[in-house]
């Protein structure tokens, strides 16, 4: 709950694009999914506004880290 759907969906996302271009193997998806989750500390209600800088976070967190 909270924010951390935010976060799991752009980082599900690049990790199935990137095990279908075969960058990652199948159980890294996972691992991918869990170290972004860690990352973000848990909000219970956000807005619009939180929910656009969280998912903009994941992205970039992503963008560095794989």
């Amino acid at each position: 709950g909270g924010n951390i759907p935010t976060v799991f969906n752009p980082e599900n996302e690049t990790a199935v694009a990137m095990f279908l271009d075969r960058k990652i193997p199948y159980p890294e998806i996972t691992e991918m999914i869990e170290d972004a989750m860690e990352e973000v500390s848990y909000i219970a209600h956000q807005d619009l506004e939180q929910i656009l800088e969280i998912e903009q976070a994941t992205l970039e967190y992503i963008g560095g880290r794989w």
